[in-house]
């Protein structure tokens, strides 16, 4: 029982589990993840669209950023 217990309570290993699949391919769960993630008004998933143009702003004036620049977003999301 000590050993069953222990492997149970034990944590992962970085990396060691992928659940965007089933984010994204759970027909309820990606419509609630969608939904979060475009709500304009909380931090859950996306962050707010003012805290969004004020990193724009500070990318733009830190990086020298024009029109002609391109950036590649990492992050989670749908991009916003």
């Amino acid at each position: 029982m000590f050993k069953q217990l222990n492997n149970a309570t034990a944590q992962p290993v970085v990396w060691s589990t992928y659940t965007a699949e089933v984010l994204w391919a759970d027909p309820h769960i990606a419509r609630q993840m969608m939904a979060f993630h475009l709500k304009p008004d909380i931090n859950a998933a996306s962050r707010s669209f003012d805290f969004i143009d004020e990193s724009v702003s500070w990318l733009t004036s830190s990086f020298g950023l024009n029109q002609s620049s391109t950036v590649i977003d990492f992050g989670c999301g749908p991009g916003l």
